[in-house]
Parts: C-alpha cells; sequence; structure tokens
C-alpha cells in the first residue's frame, strides 16, 4: 500500500521504519529537502504539510491508501483533512479539530470532564485583563492553536498583562484561553484507541523548569499501575477520549492532580515528542503501537497487546545557568553506548544562553533518555548522566 507520513522530522523515523517494515511504500511529504526522514522512506515529496491543494493533488495521482503522522499537532488537522477529501480511515478533520483548538476541545467537554475554570477572548489586552479580574488571581494564558507551550505564561497580576508583547508572542492566533493556576503534580498520559478502545500505553510525572513552571524539565515513566493515581489518570484519560470521538489513534494528554482530582489540561491526537512516542512507549510496552495503528488503519483486525510490567524510563532536559558557554562536558562514549537510550548535548562553546525556556527551546540546551527494568538503577542512571555533563560558562 501507498502511504503518506506528513512531516519527516527524526521523531517520525520510527513510523516510518514501521511503514516499511510491514511492506507499505512510505512517502514522506516535507518542505525541508534535507530532513532526516526523506533518507530513509521509498519517496520524497518537496511540500509543507500546510500545503493541503498541493497535498491532495498528489495523493490522488499517487493513489494514497493512507495518511498518517506523529509527534506534531500541526499535521493532526491535515491528516483529517485528507483522509476526508480521499475517503481514508483514520482521523476526520472534525474530530481533529477537537484535539488540536483548544477552544474547541474544552467546550466539548464543558461539564462532562474535570478542567481548569478558563475563558476564551480574542487577541485584545483589554478582554485579557477583564478575564483576569474573572479568574485570577492564579493564571494561565495561552494560544487557542499551538505547541512546544509556545505563548504559555503564567499571568499572576495585570502588570504581567502588560509586559506581553500580543503580536510577537501571539503572531497569526485568532483567539487566547486564560484559565485558572491548578495547584498541584503534573502527569502525561500517552495511550492508543482501536476501535473506540482505549489502551494505556504510558504514564509519566512531570518535574519543571524553576524559572518556567509552565514547561517540563523531566517525565518519569515510574508510577505503579495499581496506584490510585494511575487508576484515576486511566478513568478521566478514556472519557476525555469517548467524548472526544476518536475512533482510532494515538493521544498524549497532559493532566494535573488537585486534592486526588486529576484536571485535564491538555490533550493532542498523537504521540509524545522528544522520543516519547517513538523510544520510551514501545519500551515500556513491548511493541510498537505505530505497527498496531497502521495495520488496524489499514484494514486488519487488530487489538493491541497486553503491556509488559515493571518496566521505567526517563526523559530528562538539560537545565544550564545563562551566560557564554566557554566549555562542555559530557559522558564517555562507551558510559551512554551502555546505559543511555538517547542522548543529545545541543550545545558547544561559544553559544549563548540567554533565553526564557520553553518546549521548544529547551531541546536547544539537549535531553537524553534512559530505560530501565529497574526504578532503582534508572535514577542511578539519571544522576550520572547530568554529574558528568556540565558546562563552563561565563555570565556577561
Amino acid at each position: 500500500m501507498q502511504v503518506l507520513i506528513l512531516g519527516g522530522s527524526q521523531w517520525q523515523l520510527s513510523l516510518i521504519e514501521n511503514i516499511r517494515g510491514l511492506g507499505h511504500y512510505a512517502i514522506v511529504a516535507d518542505r525541508d529537502k534535507k530532513c532526516p526522514g526523506a533518507k530513509i522512506a521509498d519517496e520524497y515529496w518537496n511540500v509543507s504539510i500546510l500545503d493541503r491543494d498541493e497535498l491532495l493533488k498528489k495523493c490522488k495521482k499517487s493513489k494514497i491508501n493512507l495518511v498518517i503522522s506523529d509527534s506534531t499537532d500541526r499535521a493532526v488537522t491535515e491528516v483529517g483533512f485528507l483522509n476526508d477529501n480521499l475517503g481514508l480511515n483514520g482521523i476526520s478533520h472534525r474530530i481533529a479539530e477537537r484535539f488540536t483548538n483548544k477552544v474547541i476541545m474544552r467546550d466539548m467537554l464543558e461539564g462532562k470532564i474535570k478542567m481548569p475554570r478558563h475563558i476564551s477572548l480574542p487577541l485584545v489586552k483589554k478582554e485579557v485583563e477583564n478575564a483576569y479580574d474573572l479568574i485570577g488571581p492564579r493564571t494561565i494564558i495561552k494560544p487557542s492553536l499551538g505547541q512546544s507551550s509556545i505563548g504559555v505564561k503564567e499571568i499572576f497580576s495585570k502588570a504581567d498583562i502588560k509586559k506581553l508583547n500580543f503580536e510577537k508572542e501571539y503572531f497569526g492566533c485568532d483567539e487566547l484561553i486564560i484559565e485558572e493556576f491548578i495547584e498541584g503534580e503534573e502527569y502525561t498520559v500517552d495511550s492508543i484507541t482501536i476501535e473506540k478502545k482505549t489502551s494505556i500505553t504510558g504514564v509519566s510525572r512531570k518535574t519543571h523548569y524553576a524559572d518556567n513552571k509552565c514547561v517540563a524539565s523531566s517525565l518519569n515513566f515510574d508510577i505503579d499501575e495499581n496506584s490510585e493515581i494511575y487508576k484515576k489518570l486511566t478513568s478521566i484519560h478514556n472519557d476525555v477520549i469517548r467524548n472526544l470521538g476518536l475512533l482510532d489513534g494515538i493521544c498524549h494528554a497532559e493532566y494535573i492532580i488537585n486534592n486526588d482530582n486529576p484536571f485535564l489540561v491538555e490533550i493532542a491526537a498523537r504521540g509524545g515528542g522528544s522520543g516519547v512516542s517513538s523510544i520510551i512507549v514501545p519500551f515500556l510496552n513491548g511493541f510498537s503501537h505505530y505497527e498496531i495503528l497502521v495495520r488496524r488503519l489499514t484494514g486488519e483486525k487488530v487489538i493491541a497487546p497486553k503491556r509488559v510490567s515493571k518496566r521505567f524510563a526517563c526523559l530528562r532536559f538539560f537545565d544550564f545557568p545563562k551566560g557564554k558557554i566557554l566549555e562542555v562536558n559530557k559522558p564517555e562514549k562507551s558510559f551512554l553506548k551502555k546505559y543511555v537510550k538517547l542522548f543529545n548535548l545541543a550545545v558547544q562553546p561559544g553559544d549563548v544562553i540567554s533565553y526564557e525556556i520553553d518546549d521548544k527551546k529547551r531541546n536547544s540546551l539537549g535531553y537524553f533518555i534512559v530505560t530501565n527494568k529497574s526504578r532503582e538503577d534508572l535514577y542511578k542512571i539519571v544522576e550520572q548522566v547530568i554529574g558528568k555533563t556540565n558546562i563552563i560558562s561565563k555570565n556577561d
């Protein structure tokens, strides 16, 4: 079968490999000719994933049988558009919008799912100030469309609102959401849904950067499946997906637990980024959720296998002080090869760290993934990686 993958980033490589491993012809569409997906696909289209007309024309010409993507919100509605116009299995545009537009998602779940109190409003500073009076004093502001926590800000006073550069930070955005700040520990839930039956494939607890509580510094997949937290997260996650109407697909969601009650923060109809979907979830479960989903969408009768137990993982992002980098030290290659699943140190001498961290910019520092069958050994290795990775910088 002819399968089109929207986007050819490094986080799509595992998806492409699974598609080819199942014997399908993998075509990657991406505006970047140098994207890594172009090198391993059977065919490459130099087309933006947002160019609907050109993609539709090429899909019809090539008789595409399946359109799919992972790890990026931007592609989800485009997959839905192509599915609708080509009559293919997979997420529809209507369902895709429920998972990508934060206003539509909240409207669909209002009164059914616990969520922070919120107001959607136009991109007008006075409107934001009025909404703050109703939701404050501790709030979060975010764009209705977007990813990587770009534009997500803590707003604890009207002075914080006045500091916002609306034109720069919310360029291309029509609506904002201001919602109450919920105290509590934040968790992520990954899942696969096959014929309306949802299976949990990963649950993590988050830690956050000290200077930006909206951005995770680590995801720790170490939650006991028999714990009350795990059961409550599973219950609300199933309810969210059922109410949003997903038939088949992979999801990544974020929840905050306050007074033992989980509150939905975000959900997307794609896998978790930075290796969660492509590296961590397969390790935790002992099977590829990509393979299960592709087989389902190409007409096979499948079910998600029962996941293996007693497996743990950690995705950790580096946190370096601001200033000009003079020297970079990292673990020995032999250590990384033996104990670390993925290591990406993105900084080098001469770089200047001066920016506020968001989900996207933290990647410009670097991150690593450790997986292990022992929780204790997992965190010993994590601490060793942190101890062996450091920079010497000068704060100008």
